[in-house]
């Protein structure tokens, strides 16, 4: 299961969130309310995270809601985004591990399970996340994934491996770098759907966000406003798996 998407340029300030404003989302876009989304018992709720903190800024409005219906969320991190700065892997492993860990509290999710996958940071391919990942879902479980077009290669990868194991119904992508390098023109509108957050979930997402204080600091942040106005909007756009 090789890696074929398109790794796109991630560089620079990309797409204006005006840019997004101006494409009226929110009135286009039907809305899914997040019952519908909660799975029967024993289902659970499986956030595929390629690194840390991909799940707060991806769906971590979304984990509040369905946190609220009493549903269980397990998150599968895949990597522990030891490369974002380069040599100190050791160092980043121990940062990331504790900023995820707060960022879960934040959004109310504090006991959800956590298992690390511990592929390369960078690295990951669809083959080695779909080996990884089989034996930790069930037919029941709702799975959250990156999109596998969403630009990054480790975000492909796992959303091409969450594909190849997740049956339609039970499968959502959502964005991350796709917000970066696409245009309106540009996504599969009619896949997606809207996650209305309300005030108590938008604060809770954006209070976790700010747990990840070494993506988010100093002189060259790996995610810096322009990128943040983005991920932190008051709701989130998920995509239906494919049919």
């Amino acid at each position: 299961m090789p890696y074929t998407g398109v790794t796109r340029d991630l560089n620079g300030p990309g797409t204006p969130e005006a840019t997004w404003a101006a494409a009226e989302l929110p009135g286009r876009l039907p809305t899914v309310d997040p019952a519908s989304l909660r799975p029967a018992p024993p289902g659970r709720v499986v956030v595929v995270a390629p690194h840390p903190d991909d799940e707060t800024f991806g769906v971590g409005g979304t984990m509040v809601l369905l946190a609220a219906l009493a549903a269980p969320v397990v998150v599968v991190a895949v990597t522990d985004g030891e490369a974002s700065h380069p040599g100190r892997a050791d160092e980043l492993r121990r940062i990331r591990l504790a900023e995820r860990a707060e960022a879960l509290r934040r959004l109310g999710v504090a006991d959800a399970e956590v298992h690390r996958l511990g592929l390369p940071d960078g690295d990951v391919g669809a083959t080695a996340v779909a080996a990884r990942l089989r034996p930790l879902l069930s037919a029941d479980d709702l799975v959250l994934t990156p999109w596998q077009h969403d630009g990054h290669p480790d975000h492909d990868a796992c959303g091409a491996a969450a594909a190849a194991l997740v049956q339609p119904d039970r499968l959502w992508f959502y964005l991350i770098w796709a917000w970066h390098w696409a245009t309106p023109a540009e996504l599969p509108w009619e896949r997606a759907e809207r996650v209305p957050l309300g005030a108590a979930a938008t604060a809770a997402k954006r209070a976790a966000a700010r747990a990840y204080a070494s993506q988010l600091e100093g002189d060259t942040p790996i995610l810096p406003p322009a990128t943040l106005a983005r991920l932190l909007r008051a709701d989130e756009v998920l995509l239906r798996g494919p049919r």
